[in-house]
């Protein structure tokens, strides 16, 4: 038997679509398995009334009724889980869980899954039989810790099981990975990049065939590591049986879905988030269309979400069209870049007729010589005619900046900071100081290199002490502070599905006459 196991903590609105890949693998080629998603589990089995002592209950209703205040659900559902997560070293975070604890290395990691195995023992799980095969994605470095308490849980039920680890995070500290198996006595592998062809290899290894494992790391093994394979794009596709969208924490049920895998453009300097694809996969689209219309004709979702890391304007116009000839009505929102074929209105239009709701671009700066300082391959001069489309067709429009690039001076930096303030056609944004990023093109050319197991690295000196200043000050402006309050209570960014335009967009009242 196959187990796939989903930690809990990224995201409450919608699924993980990491094991939902993967099962859909298994379900086409008749392999047994077994599905459990943790964040389902921790919803609708512990954060309920019995275990707290504020009505949590009430609290998730009101979340999902639309005639209620969302923000302010939203905020009683943070304190009150925080009370409960409190007793086990745990915090949640907009950004997923945190701990009272601090991590640096490996080691920590295994500390802090020791104090947590009170909260794990929580989950249910499942009696095991000799050679079972359980499979954990670790997407995001908070999730170590659980996969060290549950892997440890599921070896004293049965120590002949075949417990694995793989996801985006792991894949991004593969450097750490050596050490993570050989400290880690409960785990037996590692999945490097997540290929399917490397899952599907793998299981075949485990079911004594012989065969020689590539982004595969063991204990005391040799192993071989290589981000340019070549996988089957026929297996990217996502079915959901295993899945009730009613089950999560939104006011409707949104269908997590990509078109593409991986990052099309993949050159931003830096940037790290293409990494753990291993590359970029354009998938054939065909099933994955016919299963949303399939879903469709179920009344099984209500909004959908684009995940890709970013959709090329053809295939999203694409979209748009299949939604159209199949009357599919739906909302919907996507991240993409700023591209040419956003100034013909006639394609904004599209999108928006289709229910494109709402759209992010990564624009990094507001100036010439640090987007090609960056290599962000964008044309200023489209910037405000694009965003101004979009906010017109009554999409909103998200965009995201960073402050305190390498060369970039003080001037370049309120330039920036002065177009998000100032340009009329922003509904929302994201603005952080730069950081130097794992396995981005910076961090290489650089040659830096650390053994702990961060993701980011922030260089705290005298420069990023005045960014800082400048950057408070800033967010202390009364409507950008308007702003990033609303920001704090939102579960996810779908939360903007469901609110008035004007009560949270940056100028709409200063546009809209």
């Amino acid at each position: 038997m196959i187990y796939l196991y989903t930690l809990p903590g990224i995201n409450f609105n919608y699924p993980d679509i990491k094991n939902i890949l993967y099962s859909t693998y298994l379900r086409q080629n008749k392999i047994k398995y077994k599905f459990f998603d943790y964040t389902d589990y921790l919803l609708n089995n512990i954060f309920i009334n019995k275990n707290f002592s504020e009505d949590i209950d009430t609290i998730k209703e009101n979340i999902k009724n639309s005639n209620m205040d969302l923000l302010k659900a939203n905020n009683s559902f943070i304190k009150a889980i925080n009370n409960y997560l409190d007793k086990f070293g745990i915090i949640y975070t907009g950004r997923g869980f945190n701990y009272k604890y601090r991590i640096t290395n490996i080691s920590d990691f295994l500390k802090v899954g020791e104090k947590i195995e009170d909260f794990i023992d929580l989950f249910v799980i499942d009696q095991y039989n000799d050679g079972d095969i359980i499979f954990m994605n670790v997407s995001y470095g908070f999730q170590v810790p659980i996969a060290i308490a549950l892997s440890k849980r599921i070896k004293k039920c049965n120590n002949n099981t075949r417990i694995i680890w793989g996801g985006n995070y792991i894949t991004q500290i593969n450097e750490n990975c050596n050490e993570l198996i050989n400290k880690v006595k409960y785990l037996d592998a590692i999945i490097i990049f997540d290929y399917i062809k490397t899952f599907k290899d793998l299981i075949a290894y485990y079911q004594e065939r012989k065969l020689e494992l590539i982004n595969v790391i063991r204990k005391n093994q040799p192993f071989i590591i290589r981000n340019n394979l070549v996988d089957d794009k026929n297996y990217y596709y996502l079915d959901y049986s295993d899945i009730d969208l009613s089950h999560y924490l939104s006011r409707d049920r949104i269908l997590p879905v990509f078109l593409t895998y991986g990052c099309y453009y993949h050159k931003c300097n830096f940037c790290s988030h293409h990494y753990h694809f291993g590359g970029y996969l354009s998938i054939n689209r065909k099933k994955m269309y016919e299963n949303i219309f399939k879903m469709y004709k179920k009344n099984s979702f209500d909004s959908i979400i684009l995940i890709d890391e970013c959709v090329p304007p053809n295939i999203l116009l694409e979209f748009a069209e299949f939604l159209l000839n199949k009357k599919i009505h739906t909302k919907w929102m996507v991240e993409t870049r700023i591209k040419e074929e956003y100034l013909d209105k006639r394609n904004v239009f599209k999108l928006a007729d289709s229910g494109c709701k709402f759209i992010s671009f990564g624009i990094e700066s507001y100036n010439k010589r640090i987007l090609r300082l960056m290599n962000k391959g964008i044309d200023i001069k489209s910037i405000k005619k694009v965003l101004r489309n979009f906010f017109n067709s009554n999409i909103i429009v998200s965009s995201t900046f960073m402050i305190g690039y390498p060369k970039e001076n003080i001037f370049n930096i309120y330039k920036t900071l002065n177009f998000i303030k100032k340009f009329k056609y922003i509904d929302v944004f994201g603005l952080n100081i730069f950081v130097l990023s794992r396995n981005s093109i910076l961090y290489n050319e650089l040659g830096f290199k650390s053994n702990n197991i961060n993701l980011i690295y922030r260089f705290k000196n005298s420069r990023r002490n005045k960014i800082e200043k400048i950057l408070n000050t800033f967010n202390n402006n009364s409507k950008i502070k308007k702003l990033n309050n609303i920001k704090n209570n939102l579960l996810n960014r779908c939360d903007y599905f469901y609110l008035e335009r004007k009560n949270f967009s940056l100028n709409y009242k200063e546009v809209i006459k």
